[in-house]
C-alpha cells in the first residue's frame, strides 16, 4: 500500500513544492513518522505503511501530518 499527496505552492498554477515537501519529511522523521518524499518534481510525499498499521497508529500519523504540514502552510 501507498499513498501520495502531492505538495504545490500554487493550487491554481500547481506551483511544485518540493522545499516545503522536504520540510514535512524531516518534522516527521522528528516525530517518529518515517515518510518518502519523490516523484518528478520531489514534492510528492509518500506514505508506505506496514500492512498490519492498527487504528491508533494511522490516527497518530494523520495527527502528525496535520502538525507538519501547518508548519509549512
Amino acid at each position: 500500500m501507498m499513498l501520495g499527496i502531492e505538495l504545490v505552492k500554487d493550487r491554481d498554477r500547481k506551483t511544485p513544492a518540493p522545499k516545503e515537501a522536504n520540510i514535512v519529511r524531516d518534522q516527521m522523521r522528528k516525530r517518529g513518522v518515517l515518510i518518502g518524499v519523490g516523484g518528478v518534481a520531489g514534492c510528492t510525499i509518500r506514505f508506505q505503511p506496514p500492512l498490519v498499521i492498527n487504528e491508533d497508529q494511522t490516527k497518530k500519523a494523520i495527527d502528525l501530518l496535520d502538525t507538519c504540514l501547518g508548519l509549512v502552510s
